[in-house]
């Protein structure tokens, strides 16, 4: 990868990277890597305190997740208040796992994220669905969901490890490739590839092919917010020390790979 594309990517960090250690000594040790921007899950009534304390420890925000369910009108309604404070808070980005009931049908739960989406433009905010079950778990489903929608507000948060989470027998390379065009946002998160197999290890540990995501998405002109994820195995308890080796691990990887200074 050339020098004129890595300056350029913004790498972010998801809080949960951290787990129970998440705090002071973390946002110390995430800036001494370089990294400064976060995925952050505001507490409803605490929004401006915890911005204000992030600043203060010299972080900011640049996704917002927000809670987004599409089964009925008042779960619209829901959306659009978060969105209200999303934006008073100056962040235009948000970050969504879009969930529908069994008994929703899809054109109705395309259509409220539309109206959804809709308010996100009058805000200038742009919203990135995650890879997850049931409007975004592979590129075949991304590419339906992106097109019934139709709106450049609403676009895709590709999850590296995810898309081998929710599919059996599938090759992530080829599966961002097929949708890159409505990626705008990106969770780096690594896996043992395992169909619903809880194992996402530090960057490099597992199968995910980063150099490539980058390559891919640097070359239709996309430079992050990629954002780091680590959640660890199922049933693990590891130290504060631990967890902070981790997350510098996977930071040195993306740099000896050429993504990031």
């Amino acid at each position: 990868m050339d020098k004129e594309n890595w300056m350029k990517n913004v790498i972010a960090c998801r809080p949960y990277c951290y787990g129970k250690f998440l705090g002071p000594n973390a946002y110390k040790h995430l800036a001494g890597l370089g990294i400064t921007d976060l995925e952050w899950h505001f507490t409803p009534g605490k929004e401006r305190a915890e911005l204000d304390d992030l600043k203060s420890n010299g972080m900011k925000v640049v996704n917002a997740c927000i809670s987004m369910k599409l089964n009925n009108e008042q779960d619209v309604a829901a959306v659009v208040a978060e969105l209200d404070t999303v934006a008073s808070l100056g962040v235009r980005r948000c970050f969504a796992s879009a969930s529908a009931s069994a008994e929703t049908p899809k054109k109705d739960a395309y259509a409220r994220l539309r109206k959804i989406g809709e308010e996100a433009a009058k805000r200038k905010i742009v919203i990135v669905i995650e890879t997850h079950e049931p409007l975004g778990h592979n590129s075949k489903v991304i590419r339906e969901t992106m097109t019934a929608v139709n709106l450049p507000s609403i676009r895709s948060n590709f999850d590296t490890a995810n898309i081998y989470y929710y599919n059996h027998d599938v090759d992530g390379v080829k599966e961002l490739a097929a949708i890159a065009e409505f990626v705008e946002g990106v969770h780096l998160k690594d896996t043992d590839g395992g169909y619903h197999s809880f194992n996402f290890p530090a960057l490099g540990r597992g199968i995910v092919n980063f150099k490539r995501t980058f390559e891919i998405l640097n070359g239709r002109g996309f430079h992050g917010p990629f954002t780091l994820e680590i959640e660890g195995t199922a049933g693990e308890n590891i130290s504060e020390s631990e967890t902070f080796e981790r997350v510098g691990e996977s930071i040195l990887y993306l740099k000896k790979i050429g993504v990031m200074d």
